[in-house]
């Protein structure tokens, strides 16, 4: 689990509407709050977590009971894979694999992590070309919500991103940090798709590419410190 996926798990232990929290990970953690990117003083969320090793391709759906949301940051960088074979296992099949034993325990609202300049007609390149076969047939699972967050230039990822890719900094370095998101506004917004309904009371779905991940984020933010603060004056 890297990057945004511990991002997601970070956001989800922190909010005051989230009982439980449990992350498949293929290596138990010793030292959860570094890797999970938590503060000394959020430390004391640690109760909520349990941490589950599982081999991906074959879940355990009773891992998911008395969940409602799953969300799914698995997959791999395209320059780790030999071939597109290897890269449709890592992100359609693997993907599937885990969306399916979600929605045997009982999910019912799921969120993808997919990317920026994706495409589900089909692509000459095989990142979007494959990553968009994977969103349609996510969508299509038969989940109550099922959204799709497709972020680009994806900033503090944590030292994954930078062994996985060495230009990945500096490009960083001289372009505006507008350009991109931050690893942690991508979590916040696929924890805001799955937990918070829409105004009218509708489920959101659909794909959210850069813009609506910014301001999905900041939705996020400003919602939790609203009920901190309202906590507080209790």
């Amino acid at each position: 689990m890297a990057g945004v996926g511990r991002y997601v798990v970070k956001t989800l232990l922190l909010d005051p509407r989230v009982d439980k929290v449990t992350a498949i990970v293929r290596k138990r953690r010793e030292n959860p709050d570094e890797f999970f990117h938590l503060s000394p003083q959020e430390t004391n969320y640690l109760h909520k977590l349990s941490q589950v090793e599982a081999d991906f391709e074959n879940l355990d759906p009773t891992v998911f009971a008395s969940h409602q949301i799953g969300i799914s940051c698995l997959g791999v960088y395209t320059a780790n894979v030999k071939n597109e074979a290897e890269f449709r296992h890592a992100e359609i099949d693997l993907n599937l694999a885990a969306a399916n034993a979600m929605k045997q325990g009982g999910v019912t609202r799921f969120s993808y992590l997919s990317g920026q300049g994706v495409s589900q007609t089909g692509s000459m390149f095989m990142f979007a070309r494959v990553k968009g076969e994977a969103e349609r047939k996510l969508q299509d699972f038969g989940f109550a919500t099922a959204t799709v967050a497709r972020p680009g230039g994806i900033l503090d990822r944590g030292k994954d991103a930078v062994k996985t890719n060495w230009l990945e900094p500096i490009l960083f370095a001289i372009l505006p940090r507008s350009l991109g998101i931050p690893a942690e506004d991508v979590a916040k917004a696929m924890v805001r798709s799955t937990l918070v309904d829409d105004k009218n009371g509708e489920l959101k779905k659909g794909i959210w590419e850069m813009a609506r991940l910014k301001l999905e984020a900041a939705a996020y933010t400003a919602e939790l410190e609203g009920i901190r603060s309202a906590s507080k004056n209790q």
